[in-house]
């Protein structure tokens, strides 16, 4: 997931066929959107929303597609001025939080920022 001030809040957790599809949430609809704020949701390789065969594109020795998407998306944002390198923030939990991690350490030139969630 992203986020822009107008940061976008973009989301992702790519993994185990899991499908992110989008959805309306009263908390991020009134602290975050109506405050200005952009909800982005990324739908990469290794998720669910597109069948098996857009899952199995993120696995094993493919994952580092699903880092490149990601990093794809943001960069995107930026491109289409919908918000700036120092504006875009991401956030995950579990593998989104691996996500993350990749991201930073892979992608740091593309400023963003982070927000570490941890659920068990």
């Amino acid at each position: 997931m992203f986020a822009t001030w107008n940061p976008p809040y973009p989301v992702n957790n790519a993994v185990f066929e899991v499908s992110n599809t989008p959805a309306y949430s009263g908390i991020n609809g009134k602290l975050w959107l109506e405050r200005g704020g952009v909800y982005v949701l990324a739908n990469i390789r290794g998720g669910g929303e597109f069948g098996p065969a857009w899952h199995e594109a993120g696995l094993k020795t493919k994952r580092q597609r699903i880092y490149d998407d990601f990093a794809a998306v943001g960069q995107d944002l930026v491109t289409r001025q919908i918000t700036s390198p120092h504006r875009l923030g991401i956030t995950g939990d579990s593998n989104g939080g691996l996500l993350m991690g990749v991201e930073f350490t892979q992608h740091r030139k593309c400023g963003m920022r982070s927000s570490l969630e941890y659920l068990y």
